[in-house]
């Protein structure tokens, strides 16, 4: 009778599981569903000293980014910014 209840609570407990990692994923907590953003190089200073062109690459989509939630927020442009030029 003992196996009959386990048997029946181990796929609630599962579920149970399964609904709190869902829960946490949605708060940003672990990445059960969802996967990580990737932000940049994994190999950082290293990899810019062997290879320059990817440390440029990841200051222009930093900047792409910066530009983007500028012209979401209605900020006005600032001097030098590329939105000024005719």
């Amino acid at each position: 009778m003992r196996w009959l209840i386990a048997a029946a609570l181990l796929p609630a407990l599962a579920y149970g599981l399964h609904r709190l990692a869902l829960w946490a994923d949605g708060r940003g907590y672990v990445y059960y569903r969802t996967k990580p953003k990737f932000k940049g190089s994994s190999l950082g200073l290293i990899e810019g000293i062997y290879n320059p062109a990817v440390e440029h690459v990841v200051e222009e989509r930093a900047g792409e980014r910066a530009r983007g939630a500028q012209d979401e927020s209605g900020d006005k442009p600032g001097p030098g910014d590329d939105a000024t030029a005719p």
